[in-house]
């Protein structure tokens, strides 16, 4: 990404190279910041066995926090590559377990 798309992501709106280079200048800790942030996919999974799990609101209907939190809980949580080991290499019956990707803000 360039320093003006990454600029006009920050402000939302288009800017030209001597507006970024001027926001650079002056709003550095904004810009590295943002760059510091990255996104990663990953796969959260709830055992439909778990015993104290409410499912008069089917899982699926969930809001992602709420599923993050059970899977934690559960530990179930695999980055995609973990998630692609762990499928291939077992018998991963999908029918015993709701499965959802999630894409997450993690710092660097």
């Amino acid at each position: 990404m360039t320093l003006v798309e990454t600029v006009s992501q920050i402000l939302n709106k288009d800017v030209s190279l001597d507006e970024a280079k001027d926001f650079a200048n002056n709003q550095f800790g904004v810009l590295s910041s943002f760059l510091r942030k990255r996104f990663e996919t990953r796969v959260y999974i709830i055992d439909k066995g778990i015993k104290g799990i409410d499912y008069d609101e089917n899982p699926v209907l969930w809001s992602d926090e709420d599923f993050i939190e059970v899977a934690e809980t559960d530990g179930n949580v695999y980055s995609l590559e973990g998630f692609k080991r762990t499928f291939n290499d077992n018998d991963f019956d999908s029918k015993y377990y709701i499965i959802r990707f999630i894409e997450v803000e993690i710092n660097l």
